[in-house]
């Protein structure tokens, strides 16, 4: 599912309350039935991975021991990562194409070389659901493709819940099954993108005029 809607729609909001990072002033967020704020931090990293649209990381760990602290949800206390985690991270590195740096520093890498190492170690979580605020910010349109073919095909493959705040139309249009349209805080369309991509519903979603054949261009049709 892509979440969009123009700056101050309320997108990372959104993926806050649903990682339990915010608490709602209304309402509840239930997951399997259950108040997220009553499942434990552990649970809940089993249950829940997040990347975020900046990830400051305060020291120079090696790549590869970044996308490791996705085991942690996984260890016993004061417990070593096992073979299987090992295992488990470089496979998720070698998915979103970044073992090549393994050993190298994170402070030593790109923006977009950076955003990958993020993306492995949520994989390598391993968890049922996945949260993503705008997380191909700092990535080359190679990269942002290759990003959410790989999402769709974790979808697809192990039924990997996925939640994506996003900016780009043909993108969210290409991949996603369902988008939600976000203005004011509020749901302003909800559907298949055949549904809610029209002329109508961007025009009110962005506040913007333009010709119907400049919007053709705009979706490829």
């Amino acid at each position: 599912m892509g979440v969009l809607g123009p700056n101050g729609a309320g997108k990372s909001t959104l993926i806050k309350l649903l990682s339990g990072l915010l608490k709602p002033t209304g309402g509840q967020i239930l997951l399997n039935n259950l108040p997220i704020d009553k499942i434990s931090h552990q649970d809940r990293a089993k249950k829940i991975a997040i990347v975020a649209q900046e990830n400051n990381i305060p020291f120079a760990f090696k790549s590869i021991e970044v996308v490791l602290m996705g085991r942690t949800p996984h260890l016993p206390a004061l417990g070593f990562e096992s073979t299987r985690d090992l295992d488990v991270a470089k496979s998720a590195m070698t998915k979103t194409d970044s073992y090549q740096f393994a050993f190298r520093s994170i402070r030593e890498l790109s923006g977009g070389e950076r955003q990958r190492v993020i993306l492995a170690r949520a994989l390598a979580q391993e968890s049922k659901i996945l949260l993503l605020d705008e997380p191909t910010t700092f990535l080359d349109i190679r990269h942002q493709i290759e990003f959410y073919k790989l999402l769709r095909d974790e979808n697809r493959e192990r039924g990997l819940t996925i939640v994506s705040a996003m900016h780009d139309l043909n993108i969210a249009s290409t991949f996603c099954d369902r988008l939600i349209f976000l203005k004011d805080g509020s749901v302003l369309a909800d559907g298949s993108p055949s549904d809610v991509v029209t002329e109508k519903i961007i025009r009110k979603l962005f506040d913007i005029n333009f010709n119907t054949s400049l919007y053709s261009k705009i979706l490829g049709c």
